[in-house]
């Protein structure tokens, strides 16, 4: 992309208004992509060959310019595969321009209205359950939340594999006094996705309203307005029967019956909990997205209720043996997701050539040597008067293993999590492959388990549900697994708030890094989930005993008795003393028994980890 910057810098591309209007052919209306309430958005191409699309604000309103720049930095620091992406933007005077990447696959709206081809059953499930999974990063993954006030399936973007992208989320801040005028007023039939409960106020329950219209949509095929009557008011009778498997005509006839039974509940379920209930009794987006997926109790207060079919049955995370060989059933687990406040940085990873990081770093210095790890070396470096750590990786022999290494890199540096060493940006050149990432001026957790500093029970619950945060966001947001998972590579700051690093890239430098008291017999020559599960289990077994070495091995024959019979002394650092929560302790021994004593076919997921927080204890 044709900038304007010589220098290289974080955050979105800021451009010329004169470039934009040149790459829209100056706002043609052949280039007209469609019109919402905040302006209209446009197709365009910068330097003949990337495809953008070009939002052009209505004009903004004089006290909304202040602050403005900061706002679409936040904005643009906001990166999870189900959203569109913030690539840059203009401001000159009045004029607001936001650059987003194109997607030729039009909206959800335009799939179910007026398309020959029929949007099938899995599609539609893959769509909701993605646009579910962008609203949840905006509720509980952002250091300010936030609301998207305009979903709608005209927000709901395509791309080529039918993965949802939510467009539009934050534009409403630069609009403060439009309240909700944009979803009433500026598009015919929008109303219907206002909630009518608060008509004028925008909130997380708002959103949720909204966001069952669309699934209302995705059931029934229908548009939100047809003769007069509007979705919601044509689905509400609707809706029992179809659960109860009476009436279908709820359901799409286009599918001709060619769907997932308990899917289609589910959704059915979902939809109504979001629209049919008072606001303060409708679930949260992440209780959505479990019930989406299956995994919520049959007597979750907020979802489904009594709905069986919006339910999935989870096997025990651990069932010890008694004595005489029985199992002890009463120590079946339900996984559920609790409220996460993983926040996205405002970095941008930027390309670096490779003679910049040469002279951030004064050529690799000896001076600036941090560590030397299993991808390869680390050095202190200072970018536009930031202090930096470049990871200067090992070279490998094989052509085609550098190639995929080049897309891993590209791949990892778009992650964003605050429990992650954070991605800054990266150089692919043929002097060598460098990673610029947050520099952590603080120990690791193996430093803290094992030196004279001791960590309270408390800091170390508050590390591993952390933990599972930021490897639930590389498995579930990311598909990054991270094949390295152990106290080396976790960092706590000066808050003891652990962060992550070195992921993404074990699978081209394994096992050469890989002690093995970190490797299964099982599944160590492969890279998976299930590897990084029971690594993770492994650090859970150091939090419990603040033991190093073969903890695994150590651990083995005291995980019964602990939870059989309430011994933990024995299992327990003994620098935690007594001063520990005795529900806590069970959950994490839970944990660290599935991940590690599990056949790998049977480990939990990291999403059903979150137990850490608010495992259910029946």
């Amino acid at each position: 992309m044709a900038t304007e910057q010589s220098e290289v810098t974080f955050g979105p591309i800021k451009y010329r208004y004169g470039q934009l209007a040149k790459a829209t052919d100056h706002f043609s209306n052949n280039l007209l992509l469609g019109e919402g309430g905040f302006g209209q958005v446009y197709k365009g191409s910068l330097d003949g060959k990337t495809n953008i699309a070009v939002k052009k604000l209505k004009c903004l309103p004089e006290q909304s310019r202040e602050g403005l720049t900061h706002e679409i930095m936040v904005v643009s620091s906001v990166r999870h595969r189900n959203l569109v992406r913030l690539l840059g933007y203009c401001i000159d005077g009045a004029n607001g321009l936001l650059v987003f990447d194109f997607f030729p696959n039009k909206s959800l709206k335009s799939h179910l209205q007026g398309r020959k081809e029929i949007l099938d059953w899995p599609k539609r499930m893959k769509i909701a359950l993605g646009s579910a999974k962008g609203l949840e990063y905006l509720h509980e993954h952002c250091d300010t939340k936030i609301i998207h006030r305009d979903i709608k399936s005209d927000n709901i973007l395509l791309d080529n594999n039918f993965e949802a992208k939510v467009a539009d989320f934050g534009i409403a801040l630069f609009f403060p006094d439009a309240d909700v005028t944009h979803l009433t007023k500026s598009v015919v039939g929008t109303e219907v996705y206002v909630d009518p409960e608060n008509p004028e106020k925008v909130s997380e329950k708002s959103d949720i309203y909204s966001f069952g219209v669309v699934l209302l949509e995705l059931i029934s095929g229908r548009a939100i307005r047809h003769q007069g009557i509007n979705i919601v008011t044509w689905a509400e009778n609707r809706i029992q029967p179809a659960l109860n498997g009476q009436n279908m005509d709820l359901i799409d006839s286009k599918l001709q019956g060619k769907y997932e039974e308990k899917e289609m509940k589910r959704m059915i379920s979902c939809a109504a909990d979001c629209v049919y209930k008072p606001s303060k009794l409708r679930p949260q987006i992440k209780e959505v997205v479990r019930a989406l997926e299956g995994y919520v109790r049959d007597d979750n207060p907020n979802l489904g209720g009594s709905r069986q079919n919006c339910t999935k049955p989870q096997e025990p995370i651990f069932i010890p043996k008694t004595d005489k060989g029985t199992e002890a059933n009463n120590y079946h687990r339900t996984f559920e997701k609790p409220s996460s406040s993983g926040n996205s940085q405002v970095y941008k990873p930027r390309r670096f050539t490779y003679q910049k990081l040469s002279e951030a770093t004064e050529g690799f210095s000896e001076q600036n040597f941090l560590t030397q790890g299993g991808f390869g070396a680390t050095y202190k470096g200072f970018l536009d008067g930031k202090i930096v750590a470049v990871k200067k990786l090992f070279d490998l022999p094989n052509e085609q293993k550098v190639e995929e290494l080049e897309k891993e890199i590209e791949v990892v540096s778009k992650v964003s999590h605050s429990n992650l060493v954070n991605p800054i940006g990266y150089c692919i050149e043929k002097q060598g492959r460098l990673l610029v990432i947050e520099f952590i001026a603080s120990k690791s957790l193996k430093a803290h388990l094992h030196g004279n500093e001791k960590l309270a029970w408390s800091t170390r619950m508050k590390i591993a549900t952390a933990c599972a945060k930021g490897l639930e966001y590389l498995h579930e947001s990311c598909k990054i697994m991270h094949g390295n998972i152990s106290s080396n590579n976790i960092f706590l700051d000066n808050n003891l708030e652990p962060k992550i690093a070195s992921f993404g890239l074990a699978k081209f430098y394994r096992p050469s890094f890989k002690t093995n008291i970190f490797v299964n017999t099982e599944d160590h020559t492969e890279v998976s989930e299930k590897s990084d599960i029971y690594d993770f289990g492994v650090v859970l077994l150091e939090l419990i005993t603040g033991r190093g070495g073969n903890v695994v091995k150590w651990a083995k024959d005291l995980i019964k008795p602990a939870l059989i019979n309430e011994k933990y002394k024995a299992l327990l650092d003994s620098t935690t003393h007594s001063n520990y929560n005795t529900r806590d302790v069970v959950r994490m021994i839970y944990c660290a028994a599935a991940c590690v004593y599990r056949p790998s076919d049977f480990r939990p997921q990291m999403k059903e980890d979150f137990m850490l927080k608010r495992g259910n204890i029946q």
